[in-house]
């Protein structure tokens, strides 16, 4: 009885069903779509769109020490902002430093017994830099954690 019932209501039989379904259908295709073109990928963390993704890694690959893991080039000088995501981390350290042209180096952050949970921590710091290549240095254990590096120049 309750089958019987349910293929006399089937809501494919209605026009306004096959439009809602035909609706849904293209919904999820342009969802898909856009978020493999990274369409909807704003900076994490309330960030304005003027910083761009530099580097998302994954802390669970290997034991990280003092490695490259995020760089950029500038032509002339400028100001610089990086902002720093770090979600699930436990770490015994952690280290994140800049590094750049003619020795400069920028420790950005130390620590011990390093700690963030699903909401993570960000912070940004901002530097007036000479042209050249930056590199971002990360020395940490492996962990389950990830770090985002944004960048937004001025």
């Amino acid at each position: 009885m309750f089958a019987e019932r349910i293929r006399k209501t089937n809501v494919l039989r209605h026009p306004a069903g096959r439009m809602a379904l035909a609706a849904a259908v293209l919904l999820l295709a342009v969802s898909l779509f856009a978020n493999l073109l990274g369409w909807g990928s704003q900076p994490a963390d309330g960030l304005s769109a003027n910083f761009q993704l530099l580097a998302r890694i994954d802390l669970s690959r290997k034991t990280w020490q003092e490695e490259p893991v995020a760089e950029f080039s500038l032509d002339d000088s400028a100001r610089v902002t990086l902002y720093f995501s770090l979600r699930n981390v436990n770490a015994a350290y952690f280290d994140l430093a800049l590094s750049g042209p003619d020795g400069f180096q920028a420790l950005i952050l130390h620590s011990e017994t390093y700690r963030t949970d699903d909401n993570g921590a960000g912070w940004e710091r901002e530097f007036s830099l000479l042209p050249g290549d930056y590199h971002v240095l990360l020395t940490a254990p492996q962990n389950p954690g990830t770090l985002a590096v944004y960048w937004n120049r001025q």
